[in-house]
């Protein structure tokens, strides 16, 4: 069975994560039956959100919005920085060992929210291309963490894996998508699908799919 494995850097945020993850799970999870979803979660817990929200009430609201497929993996780092997160939760994939060639690693923003809800598993399908990402949202070029990225092993591991090399002082999007511009990357082929459905769209991904 396939693994997909969602990547998500989170802070305590209240409720929100209601809104956002657990929507998720509702619109998106009913279309995921046949795969196996692993969910690694950073929370960092910057100084100026202690006072507003806790960090313990956020573990609790996520296992709240748990799903039976789901498995959840938490890393609580001392230090708040989102570099670092996005290092946690790529080397929580290899110490847990749950990647392989025919997985599927999605980002997973903690305050994306779904606004339309279809069956996108048909889209899937263009991961079985070399190196390959999906994005759900418009206005995303290159790899931008918003909406996605969905990607096959090839793209995760040769272009938005980058987490051994990073600059902790530099903004990790950025970092990835000049990892991908990078001119010696192209000697592979390299291919990014942006979807953006428009509110009108009614019909059958099935059938605009090839």
């Amino acid at each position: 069975m396939r693994n997909i494995i969602l990547l998500t850097t989170a802070i305590p945020r209240g409720d929100l994560h209601k809104k956002t993850i657990h929507l998720f799970y509702e619109k998106f999870l009913k279309y995921l039956d046949g795969y196996i979803i692993h969910h690694i979660i950073n929370i960092d817990y910057p100084e100026k959100i202690k006072p507003l929200f806790s960090r313990v009430d956020t573990i609790e609201l996520f296992e709240q919005i748990s799903y039976p497929n789901v498995k959840k993996y938490y890393i609580l780092p001392d230090e708040a920085n989102f570099c670092k997160a996005y290092f946690n939760v790529i080397a929580k994939i290899y110490e847990e060992n749950i990647i392989n060639e025919e997985s599927i690693i999605w980002w997973l923003e903690d305050d994306w929210t779904i606004i339309r809800d279809y069956n996108f598993v048909p889209l899937l399908r263009f991961l079985d291309t070399k190196n390959m990402a999906i994005s759900f949202t418009d206005n995303s070029p290159l790899c931008s963490f918003r909406g996605g990225p969905v990607m096959n092993y090839g793209f995760f591991t040769n272009y938005f894996d980058i987490h051994k090399s990073i600059s902790i002082e530099k903004d990790p999007e950025y970092q990835v998508g000049k990892s991908i511009r990078d001119k010696d990357n192209y000697e592979n082929e390299i291919g990014i699908f942006c979807i953006y459905l428009l509110d009108f769209y009614k019909d059958n991904l099935e059938q605009c799919v090839f």
